[in-house]
């Protein structure tokens, strides 16, 4: 009966998902908490886990994060439960396997379980079947076939192996170390150079000497290959070897080596390192083809090494360092075999050296790379459709938060003129009875019935309310007209066009238009003060570029007061912006009583793409971009200051001459 782990801090929800599952046949385990989910998804091992993504005091990613670190939890099928949108995406980025949108209904809870543990099963079977045919291969192989750790000693040896070596199988006791095995004093080159070799190429091809228990030595053709971790560091090796029995087998050997080369689609040439050119005493047939040449010509002729490339200089004079040197070398460049052709070609150059250790020839290898190439160049053209789409969804939210800033003022604009209008409404039979009242003056004595009829109007008017009030909403609809001419204002100077030159500016100016469009990101955060220097001279700069980054470090800021308000740092958060001249620059300082940065991140601040604001918060390119604009097209610098848990100032200094049109570019 397959097992339902439920994690969830709302006991009514895992008591509903619980009482659903079982009714098809799961027995549950519940958990309340993130340490209690990690401590049961451990003990219960279940066959599938369903987790809420807010749970008090963590949240689901927590609990989805230590799962699939632990090589035994890392495949359970994992279902977030979430009732947000915006943590859908999220949630299969990091390895969710499906999600439910709160409420859901029995049907979609039962369906997507089945569904994950359908899956899971399959895939399990599909590794099994996969294993299980690995191990079949590596059992009936008549070669010595091992793994080794970093160091030489042996994991795993297959049964052909141990009996090459005349270790009884199943024996308990521990296997030899690859030096054993391959006693250095037998051997021309050392264990531990062979793995060095290894190491470096990939991989290392010879024929070793190899000593059995019983102290025979065997003659064998070996191959060590380095298996890389994702850091690019040998994770383990593993090893091929069979014995040489007589002149007849090596001469299959050698045969099957140039069959292996002549069909390989990997190009393949010998230089000899005596002459000085480095001629071409051996080429496949891939290589001949790759430069355009008819098979066999390049070695007929024995053409210099460098001479049929026709890479780009810099590429030349690389591979050239490397044939003067002795030293192995990689190149990329575009070759031109053919006219109206066109391709990327990876050349690898490896030395070939005698027992001496003098390089006697080279081994050439051509990669084709163009298709790396072209989905590189594909990826870059992805990133920067990605950039500009985050600029348009950075202008949206801007432009969403300067119509909220105008909205407010044009409301109480609009909620006066009702005022004045109904007040003005009011005010008409107060006016006519004054009119009334003068003509009846002018004919003689007034009526006290007219008197009392005008003064049951001025009453019924609350003329003192109205004549208090009117010159305080004219007052109100002014300061709300000046405050969206000032937002609209800010809009014109901050939207400046780009500009191919430097145009003087009025820095101070750009920084209020700046915290005035801004202002909807940052008031019900922060309270901003602006100290500006009002001597501050023009200063030679790009605007738009300018004025974006401005934009960045003060959005980077109220993010940071964000950050150290949720987590109980302050309440309130305080961002002040400042100019000053110093020694003919004007430095600009942007500073927040935010969480800080830690120190094992300070050193990649200014990196593209990087970022330490949760998924969908940054992009990582704001702070790259400030950098990019102060310092390469404007000649300045950007650095910062910050403590944990009391801050962060940003400090831009800016030349007040522009520098010389190199730096610019």
């Amino acid at each position: 009966m397959p097992i339902a782990l439920i994690i969830d801090d709302d006991f009514q929800l895992r008591h509903m998902v619980s009482a659903m599952l079982q009714q098809q046949g799961f027995d549950t385990v519940d958990a309340a908490s993130v340490d209690e989910g990690i401590r049961k998804a451990r003990s219960s091992r279940p066959d599938v886990i369903l987790c809420d993504k807010s749970l008090g005091e963590g949240d689901g990613f927590t609990i989805l994060e230590a799962l699939r670190a632990d090589e035994e939890l890392n495949t359970i099928p994992f279902i977030m439960m979430t009732g947000q949108h915006d943590t859908l995406r999220p949630s299969m980025n990091r390895g969710a396997d499906d999600f439910l949108l709160k409420p859901f209904t029995r049907a979609s809870l039962v369906t997507s379980v089945q569904t994950q543990l359908r899956k899971h099963q399959q895939r399990a079977a599909k590794l099994a079947e996969s294993r299980a045919r690995l191990l079949a291969v590596l059992e009936t192989s008549p070669d010595f076939v091992a793994t080794l750790r970093g160091d030489g000693t042996f994991m795993e040896i297959n049964p052909a192996g141990l009996a090459m070596l005349g270790i009884p199988e199943g024996s308990s006791a521990p296997f030899p170390t690859l030096v054993e095995v391959r006693p250095d004093s037998h051997n021309t080159t050392t264990t531990q150079e062979i793995l060095e070799a290894a190491r470096k190429r990939g991989f290392w091809r010879g024929e070793s000497l190899f000593r059995r228990l019983d102290g025979h030595i065997l003659s064998v053709s070996q191959i060590i290959v380095s298996h890389r971790a994702p850091d690019g560091c040998t994770d383990f090796f593993s090893t091929n070897a069979h014995e040489i029995v007589d002149a007849k087998a090596r001469q299959s050997a050698s045969q099957l080596v140039h069959r292996a080369l002549e069909w390989s689609s990997n190009g393949v040439a010998i230089l000899d390192a005596a002459t000085s050119a480095c001629a071409i005493i051996y080429s496949n047939p891939a290589f001949d083809r790759s430069f355009g040449y008819p098979v066999g010509e390049l070695q007929r002729q024995s053409r210099p090494f460098l001479e049929i490339l026709k890479a780009d200089p810099a590429s030349i004079i690389a591979l050239e360092g490397a044939l003067s040197q002795g030293v192995e070398k990689r190149a990329i460049f575009q070759l031109e075999a053919r006219p109206g052709t066109s391709s990327w070609s990876e050349i690898g150059l490896s030395p070939v050296r005698d027992a001496q250790g003098e390089v006697t020839h080279f081994v050439a290898v051509q990669y084709d790379v163009t298709r790396q190439k072209e989905a590189e160049r594909e990826r870059q053209l992805m990133e920067v459709q990605l950039r500009e789409a985050q600029k348009l969804e950075a202008i949206g939210q801007l432009a969403a938060g300067i119509a909220h800033e105008i909205n407010t003022p044009t409301q109480f604009i609009g909620d006066n003129a009702h005022f004045l209008k109904t007040a003005f409404a009011d005010l008409g039979p107060i006016l006519k009875g004054f009119r009334l009242l003068l003509e009846r003056a002018r004919q003689g004595p007034v009526e006290a019935a007219l008197l009392d009829q005008l003064e049951a109007t001025v009453r019924d008017a609350d003329l003192d309310y109205l004549t208090r009030e009117i010159p305080l909403a004219i007052q109100q609809s002014q300061e709300g007209v000046e405050r969206v001419t000032n937002i609209v204002r800010a809009m014109k100077e901050f939207s400046h066009p780009g500009s191919s030159e430097k145009v003087p500016i009025d820095l101070n100016r750009a920084i209020e238009a700046t915290q005035t469009i801004a202002r909807n990101a940052w008031k019900h955060i922060a309270d901003l003060e602006l100290h500006l220097d009002p001597s501050l001279p023009p200063v030679p700069c790009f605007p738009a570029e300018l004025n974006q980054v401005l934009l960045n470090l003060l959005v980077n800021a109220t993010h940071a007061v964000e950050e150290a308000i949720e987590s109980g740092q302050t309440t309130k958060g305080r961002i002040v912006i400042s100019s000053a001249l110093r020694d003919r620059q004007v430095e600009v300082r942007v500073s927040d009583n935010g969480a800080g940065i830690p120190d094992h991140v300070r050193h990649r601040i200014f990196e593209p793409h990087f970022t330490t604001k949760p998924i969908g918060k940054g992009t990582g390119q704001g702070l790259a971009l400030a950098r990019t604009v102060v310092h390469d097209k404007h000649g300045g610098t950007i650095r910062f200051e910050s403590t944990v848990g009391v801050g962060t100032t940003f400090i831009i200094e800016l030349p007040l001459s522009s520098p010389k049109r190199g730096k610019e570019d």
